[in-house]
């Protein structure tokens, strides 16, 4: 986990964009296009996890248990806490909150 949050840094840039696929995705699910989109996905941790969760989602991985259902819940709710715990004015939480939103819609 320490690796993903260490990434998750404005000099963590990718070096490729995001495939045409998980372009699609974001503009399917939601996620409006613009110059807060386009920024963080120039991060290489972001482009990594946005492109898994739209791969999950196009392939139909959906959460079947109780249990497997609640997790990205909850794995919502710590992001969305730890965004008002460090407050709004860096890099670190906006990626977060981008991670929380993007997580919300492919669950």
């Amino acid at each position: 986990m320490s690796c993903i949050i260490n990434g998750l840094k404005d000099e963590a840039r990718a070096s490729t964009g995001v495939s045409s696929i998980v372009y699609r995705w974001l503009d399917e699910t939601g996620i409006p296009k613009g110059r807060g989109r386009k920024s963080k996905l120039r991060n290489g941790r972001i482009q990594q996890l946005t492109e898994t969760l739209a791969m999950f989602d196009r392939m139909g991985c959906r959460p079947t248990s109780k249990e497997s259902i609640a997790r990205p819940s909850d794995l919502r709710e710590r992001l969305d806490d730890a965004c008002g715990r460090y407050g709004n004015q860096n890099a670190f939480v906006l990626y977060l909150g981008f991670l929380s939103r993007l997580t919300d819609k492919a669950m």
